[in-house]
């Protein structure tokens, strides 16, 4: 079962976040676009930069990003209702926003951007109006007196005031205070459970996401624009891949959720060897892909035995079913009852096997348990040695350069740094006990 993505950021500069969701040249496809806005996301801006309390600039807006399943693409009419139930029970009442439904490079990732104002749009504001007639001086601009010289009527009585902008000012802001439950640990989560309902009720069954640690799958690989060729083809290999692992290993869950810690536990393994991999290069490289398309096919091995054992075990269940229906009718025929109870005997032969395969099936798991164990074993024993290099080296080289330091060090692994330092320190010490025994008592 699928589960639910929904990541929120905090927006600085709301104009052009807005731009750039919206414009389709940098984005690869806009599938549906919509705005709920009382004010423009100007305004906000502004308001915020005027209602600046400290050097921090204040947050413009809230953005969340939700993944969507990828059929909704194709009901235009059912995605703009989910993506409006998604808005509002997660903005709330009266504030202002906009959605963005996106595709992303390869069409594998339908989500949706919802950026919205944290502020209350305030209801039935009063204008401020100019409560008696202004006269300018025409040359000089400046306040003057009705009827005097040069003076000239730039303002009547009752006419509503304006900004410099044009903006019409009013008696009170016109957005109230943050609501603050959008700061608060409880709503991160319950975000999450508002796309989960939403989506349920629409038929699209997920769960709440638990974290990574807890996650059987790979994730795949951003396909950032301007990337190199190079970078771009390893991720589109290694995206291939890590697909194919991951449906298989959903199959698998979905037929025996108990192999769900087992996948938790496989996927660390995975990950650790991967990292080994790119390690020297710190990019994706052949080897990596190459071990994730092994796990790939073992898991479609061992879901293609599975499944020959879950069709062997309904073929004996139909078989048995139908034993226990015409048995009695050739009770008292022949030899016909000797015929059947060998068939019967055949069955559970096949049976017999179809244990031993799962037995043997047992087994792979426990390895890679094991494995992990001893992985784990390996960097608890790692991280002992990088404490005693912290205590042995910087007294070892305390007389030497960064530089120097890195030379005398180069190539050496944990053991043979640990043995040098040791080395060094004891070599140290027997010199001081030689200058001793060459000192005079005066």
């Amino acid at each position: 079962m699928a589960t639910v993505y929904g990541r929120i950021a905090k927006i600085s500069n709301v104009v052009g976040r807005s731009d750039y969701l919206n414009d389709e040249k940098r984005q690869e496809k806009i599938v549906l676009q919509k705005k709920e806005m009382q004010y423009s996301w100007q305004e906000h801006s502004s308001f915020e930069k005027e209602h600046q309390k400290s050097n921090v600039a204040n947050n413009e807006a809230l953005e969340v990003h939700i993944a969507l399943p990828n059929e909704l693409a194709e009901d235009k009419r059912r995605l703009e209702q989910v993506c409006d139930d998604l808005a509002h029970e997660i903005v709330g009442e009266n504030k202002d926003y906009e959605y963005a439904v996106h595709w992303n490079h390869n069409r594998t990732n339908l989500h949706v951007h919802i950026l919205f104002s944290e502020r209350e749009n305030q209801i039935n504001l009063e204008p401020k109006v100019y409560k008696k007639d202004i006269w300018h001086n025409k040359d000089t601009h400046k306040l003057a007196k009705a009827n005097s010289e040069n003076a000239v009527l730039v303002h009547k009585k009752g006419e509503v005031q304006r900004d410099k902008e044009g903006n019409i000012k009013y008696q009170t802001d016109i957005f109230k205070v943050k609501d603050k439950k959008f700061t608060e640990r409880w709503w991160l989560h319950h975000k999450n459970k508002i796309v989960k309902d939403t989506l349920n009720k629409y038929g699209y069954k997920l769960d709440l996401h638990d974290g990574i640690k807890n996650n059987p799958y790979l994730s795949q690989k951003k396909l950032y624009k301007g990337a190199s060729k190079d970078y771009l083809d390893n991720a589109k290999a290694w995206n291939a891949e890590v697909k194919r692992y991951n449906e298989n290993v959903k199959q698998h869950i979905e037929l025996e959720p108990i192999q769900l810690k087992n996948y938790i536990s496989i996927k660390q393994e995975v990950l650790e060897n991967v990292k080994e991999a790119n390690a020297k290069e710190k990019k994706i490289t052949p080897k990596a892909i190459e071990l994730v398309h092994e796990m790939a096919d073992w898991v479609m091995d061992t879901l293609r035995n599975l499944k020959i054992y879950i069709k062997r075990k309904s073929r004996e269940y139909e078989a048995a079913k139908a034993w226990n229906g015409i048995k009695d009718k050739f009770n008292d025929m022949f030899k016909e009852n000797k015929r059947l109870d060998n068939e019967i005997k055949s069955l559970s032969n096949q049976l017999e096997d179809l244990n031993h395969l799962d037995h043997e099936f047992t087994e792979v798991i426990d390895s890679k348990l094991s494995l992990i164990h001893d992985i784990e074993e390996q960097d608890m024993r790692q991280k002992e040695m990088l404490s005693q290099l912290k205590v042995l080296e910087p007294e070892a080289y305390k007389d030497l350069t960064q530089e120097e330091y890195r030379k005398e060090i180069k190539g050496l692994s944990f053991e043979e740094r640990i043995d040098k330092a040791t080395s060094l320190i004891e070599e140290h010490d027997r010199e001081i006990e030689r200058s001793r025994g060459y000192e005079i008592d005066i």
